[in-house]
């Protein structure tokens, strides 16, 4: 089935504050990231991932899961990393960065906002996780969009069909989040 009008832009997440990360949750933002990638013989859409403005000193890890029960994708976790001035030698650019993923497979994808130091103060989070099919050779736009109340992840097809045409477009209840891996 497909989504259309305001099906394309699932209920929005909700923000919260909660204690400070572990200390591994620190370390993963280090090092032992695994992006996401497919070799080029892979039958294939295209997503481009971007966001609206964040908040100085805060960013966003974008996140590919292989189902709703929020397990390990084969082709890596990392889709997308959006940070502020401070982090920006890291960040993708906020306006679209695109990554190829596999078609015709369901697909979990997470934004998973941060704000504040993690290790030393509350930090204020929100993620928000939808799921679909990639059709093959599909442009998807997926984009993020969020204030200090709540957020949200809107998708449209960009490749000249029906932009509200995404097969199986939802929010899933349980956000995903890898923070060893993504």
């Amino acid at each position: 089935s497909s989504c259309r009008g305001a099906e394309a832009s699932p209920p929005r997440g909700t923000m919260s504050v909660n204690p400070a990360l572990s200390i591994l949750g620190a370390m993963a933002m280090g090092g032992w990231i695994l992006h996401h990638s497919i070799t080029p013989d892979v039958p294939s859409a295209t997503f481009i991932l971007s966001t609206g403005e964040i908040p100085k000193g805060s960013y966003i890890v974008v996140q590919a899961f292989a189902n709703e029960a929020c397990e390990r994708h084969p082709d890596g976790a990392r889709l997308a990393f959006f940070g502020t001035k401070r982090l920006q030698r890291r960040s993708d650019p906020h306006d679209g960065v695109e990554r190829r993923v596999r078609a015709g497979h369901p697909i979990v994808v997470s934004y998973i906002f941060q704000a504040r130091a993690a290790g030393f103060t509350d930090t204020l989070r929100c993620r928000n996780t939808v799921s679909f099919v990639p059709r093959l050779d599909g442009r998807y736009r997926l984009h993020y969009e969020m204030d200090f109340e709540r957020c949200e992840v809107s998708a449209l097809r960009v490749d000249g069909h029906d932009p509200n045409a995404i097969d199986g477009f939802h929010r899933v209840d349980r956000p995903c989040n890898d923070m060893l891996r993504g």
